[in-house]
């Protein structure tokens, strides 16, 4: 996994998480090491609407993916990195959302990406990848 590789060892990467903060599937794989960070898309099948089921909009999510983005900014002021790597689409450069595709609202990824992009202008260069696994 890159995030366990020396050359990345002063990255910070994001996953995709869920409210609840848990499970490990897709890019929350990297879950629990220090230099990851999650940011909400949905929720996970325990809520109370089974099934996972990605934010309607970025205004249903806002309250849990701005805590998130606090937590983000935390690790970055508290530990050096110069680097932020998260899952991005490959055609629109936003944040993947392969597992919410069908039930996430259009405003999400692009608002989350923006956040990305606000705080690596902030701290230092973003680095985008496909792959964060």
């Amino acid at each position: 996994m890159m995030i366990n590789k020396p050359e990345y060892k002063n990255s910070l990467f994001v996953f995709n998480d869920n409210v609840q903060k848990k499970g490990n599937g897709g890019t929350a794989v990297i879950r629990g090491n220090p230099k990851a960070v999650g940011i909400p898309t949905g929720y996970n099948s325990s809520s109370p609407d089974p099934g996972h089921r990605g934010f309607s909009s970025f205004k249903e999510g806002g309250e849990s993916i701005n805590e998130a983005f606090g937590d983000m900014e935390d690790k970055l002021g508290n530990n050096y990195y110069d680097k932020i790597y998260y899952s991005a689409d490959a055609k629109t450069g936003n944040l993947g959302i392969r597992i919410f595709k069908e039930s996430i609202g259009v405003d999400v990824a692009p608002k989350i990406t923006e956040k990305l992009r606000q705080i690596s202008n902030e701290y230092f260069q973003l680095q985008i990848s496909s792959n964060t696994g």
